[in-house]
């Protein structure tokens, strides 16, 4: 032990280049580390949704991964009758997703475009008899009274057509409701982005 102290003392240059050499080893072991298991984590996932057997076992997982500013959770999935006269005798997909908290508005809207995208590729590789897949943001609002109540936020619509003619690698799924609601406007599509929430408005 004195004679490593001796050497730090007559050698203060070089002692100082082994100590970063020490500090930049130690922390690149952390790092390759915490990659490895972050990479397991990830290969997990993905065995876990290959795996799967049912679309809303499959939307839940999805619906797991972590967002930076972003806090939701998965509520429901079901397969509903279209009521409309010239859809009746075929079903649409409704997945259910709450907003627990988040960062801010734009943060919230990228996130969610990113989470819209792979339910719906996901929804319609599984459901292939489906019109449309809707998916709704719910929370937790409060109202001028003062009561707090769990309330629709956000509702987003995807028509098969629509998703047919998507190629999800180059979309930018980030501003999903832009997109929803252009397609409406201009095309026609059976697309939708509703925002019910004032405070998102």
């Amino acid at each position: 032990m004195q004679k490593i102290k001796d050497f730090y003392k007559n050698h203060k240059i070089l002692g100082g280049f082994i100590n970063i050499f020490l500090f930049i080893f130690i922390i690149s072991i952390f790092i390759s580390t915490s990659n490895d298991s972050s990479k397991k984590i990830e290969e997990k996932k993905v065995v876990a949704l290959e795996t799967a057997t049912s679309t809303d076992t499959k939307v839940k997982l999805i619906t797991s991964d972590t967002m930076i500013g972003t806090n939701i959770e998965f509520t429901k999935f079901e397969i509903l009758p279209n009521t409309d006269t010239d859809r009746k005798g075929t079903n649409y997909a409704q997945v259910t997703i709450q907003i627990k908290d988040f960062y801010s508005k734009e943060k919230l809207f990228k996130n969610i475009g990113k989470l819209s995208a792979k339910i719906y590729q996901e929804t319609f590789k599984n459901e292939p008899n489906i019109t449309d897949v809707v998916i709704i943001y719910t929370g937790e609002l409060t109202d001028d009274y003062g009561n707090k109540k769990v309330s629709n936020m956000i509702s987003q619509t995807m028509n098969k057509t629509t998703h047919e003619k998507l190629n999800y690698k180059n979309f930018d799924a980030e501003k999903m409701c832009d997109f929803l609601r252009e397609q409406n406007t201009r095309l026609k599509a059976e697309t939708y982005c509703g925002v019910f929430a004032t405070n998102l408005r």
